[in-house]
Protein backbone atom coordinates (compact mmCIF):
# COMPACT_ATOMS: atom_id res chain seq x y z
CA UNK A 1 0.00 0.00 0.00
CA UNK A 2 1.29 3.46 -0.85
CA UNK A 3 1.65 5.98 1.98
CA UNK A 4 -0.93 8.76 2.02
CA UNK A 5 0.60 11.87 0.50
CA UNK A 6 -0.23 15.49 1.07
CA UNK A 7 -0.78 16.76 -2.43
CA UNK A 8 -2.86 19.57 -3.80
CA UNK A 9 -5.15 17.79 -6.23
CA UNK A 10 -6.51 21.08 -7.56
CA UNK A 11 -3.13 22.62 -8.27
CA UNK A 12 -2.45 23.08 -11.98
CA UNK A 13 0.32 20.88 -13.28
CA UNK A 14 1.81 19.93 -16.59
CA UNK A 15 0.39 16.42 -16.17
CA UNK A 16 -2.88 17.41 -17.87
CA UNK A 17 -0.94 18.24 -21.02
CA UNK A 18 0.85 14.90 -20.84
CA UNK A 19 -2.48 13.11 -20.60
CA UNK A 20 -3.79 14.95 -23.66
CA UNK A 21 -0.64 14.01 -25.59
CA UNK A 22 -1.31 10.33 -24.97
CA UNK A 23 -4.99 10.15 -25.94
CA UNK A 24 -5.69 7.59 -28.66
CA UNK A 25 -6.54 8.75 -32.15
CA UNK A 26 -10.18 8.67 -33.24
CA UNK A 27 -9.49 5.45 -35.14
CA UNK A 28 -8.36 3.78 -31.91
CA UNK A 29 -11.17 4.88 -29.58
CA UNK A 30 -12.86 1.97 -27.80
CA UNK A 31 -16.39 3.34 -28.27
CA UNK A 32 -17.57 3.88 -31.83
CA UNK A 33 -20.43 6.22 -32.80
CA UNK A 34 -23.80 4.47 -32.71
CA UNK A 35 -24.99 2.79 -35.90
CA UNK A 36 -28.02 5.03 -36.46
CA UNK A 37 -25.68 7.98 -36.79
CA UNK A 38 -24.51 6.74 -40.19
CA UNK A 39 -27.17 4.31 -41.46
CA UNK A 40 -30.72 3.02 -41.15
CA UNK A 41 -31.06 0.32 -38.50
CA UNK A 42 -34.04 -1.83 -37.55
CA UNK A 43 -34.52 -4.60 -35.05
CA UNK A 44 -36.97 -7.50 -35.18
CA UNK A 45 -37.63 -10.46 -32.89
CA UNK A 46 -39.98 -13.42 -33.09
CA UNK A 47 -41.81 -15.32 -30.35
CA UNK A 48 -39.04 -17.95 -30.24
CA UNK A 49 -36.48 -15.31 -29.27
CA UNK A 50 -34.80 -15.11 -32.67
CA UNK A 51 -33.35 -11.64 -33.01
CA UNK A 52 -32.63 -9.87 -36.30
CA UNK A 53 -30.68 -6.66 -36.77
CA UNK A 54 -31.04 -5.06 -40.20
CA UNK A 55 -28.69 -2.30 -41.37
CA UNK A 56 -27.99 -0.62 -44.69
CA UNK A 57 -24.47 0.72 -44.31
CA UNK A 58 -21.10 -0.60 -43.31
CA UNK A 59 -20.29 -1.61 -39.75
CA UNK A 60 -16.83 -0.32 -38.80
CA UNK A 61 -15.44 -3.65 -37.59
CA UNK A 62 -16.41 -7.31 -37.74
CA UNK A 63 -18.74 -8.03 -34.86
CA UNK A 64 -17.76 -10.78 -32.42
CA UNK A 65 -20.92 -10.74 -30.27
CA UNK A 66 -23.84 -8.56 -29.18
CA UNK A 67 -24.65 -7.39 -25.67
CA UNK A 68 -28.30 -6.81 -24.76
CA UNK A 69 -28.73 -4.77 -21.59
CA UNK A 70 -32.07 -5.44 -19.94
CA UNK A 71 -31.57 -2.48 -17.59
CA UNK A 72 -31.49 0.20 -20.29
CA UNK A 73 -32.99 -1.80 -23.19
CA UNK A 74 -29.96 -1.24 -25.38
CA UNK A 75 -28.18 -3.45 -27.86
CA UNK A 76 -24.44 -3.05 -28.36
CA UNK A 77 -22.16 -4.74 -30.87
CA UNK A 78 -18.70 -5.78 -29.68
CA UNK A 79 -15.83 -6.37 -32.11
CA UNK A 80 -13.05 -8.92 -31.75
CA UNK A 81 -10.75 -6.05 -30.74
CA UNK A 82 -13.13 -5.09 -27.91
CA UNK A 83 -14.47 -1.92 -29.51
CA UNK A 84 -18.16 -1.33 -28.83
CA UNK A 85 -20.87 0.23 -30.97
CA UNK A 86 -24.43 0.81 -29.75
CA UNK A 87 -27.11 0.37 -32.40
CA UNK A 88 -28.50 3.79 -31.48
CA UNK A 89 -32.05 2.84 -30.60
CA UNK A 90 -33.89 1.52 -27.57
CA UNK A 91 -35.34 -1.97 -27.82
CA UNK A 92 -39.10 -1.38 -27.98
CA UNK A 93 -41.10 -2.57 -24.98
CA UNK A 94 -43.12 -5.28 -26.83
CA UNK A 95 -39.84 -6.91 -27.97
CA UNK A 96 -38.11 -7.00 -24.58
CA UNK A 97 -39.62 -10.21 -23.20
CA UNK A 98 -38.63 -12.07 -26.37
CA UNK A 99 -35.13 -10.58 -26.37
CA UNK A 100 -34.58 -12.09 -22.91
CA UNK A 101 -34.78 -15.59 -24.38
CA UNK A 102 -32.53 -14.96 -27.38
CA UNK A 103 -29.13 -16.63 -27.56
CA UNK A 104 -27.89 -15.18 -30.82
CA UNK A 105 -28.63 -12.41 -33.25
CA UNK A 106 -28.73 -12.45 -37.04
CA UNK A 107 -26.95 -9.32 -38.28
CA UNK A 108 -28.24 -8.68 -41.80
CA UNK A 109 -26.78 -6.17 -44.24
CA UNK A 110 -29.45 -4.78 -46.56
CA UNK A 111 -28.66 -3.65 -50.12
CA UNK A 112 -31.53 -1.66 -51.66
CA UNK A 113 -34.07 -3.67 -49.67
CA UNK A 114 -32.48 -7.04 -50.43
CA UNK A 115 -30.63 -9.06 -47.78
CA UNK A 116 -26.90 -9.32 -48.43
CA UNK A 117 -24.34 -10.52 -45.92
CA UNK A 118 -25.91 -12.39 -42.97
CA UNK A 119 -23.89 -13.18 -39.85
CA UNK A 120 -25.20 -15.07 -36.81
CA UNK A 121 -23.39 -13.93 -33.65
CA UNK A 122 -23.85 -14.82 -29.97
CA UNK A 123 -25.92 -12.46 -27.83
CA UNK A 124 -25.05 -11.97 -24.18
CA UNK A 125 -27.91 -10.80 -21.99
CA UNK A 126 -26.88 -8.50 -19.16
CA UNK A 127 -28.96 -7.36 -16.19
CA UNK A 128 -27.82 -5.56 -13.07
CA UNK A 129 -31.35 -5.05 -11.80
CA UNK A 130 -31.89 -1.36 -11.22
Amino acid sequence: MLPDQEIDVLKATNEAKLLMDHLPSVDELPVLPHLRQSMDVDLAVNADGRVYLFYDGQIAEDTDYALYSIDDSSLTLVSSTGRIQDIGMTVHKPMRKYMRTGESIFVIEMNNGTPGKIVNIPMIIHEIGF
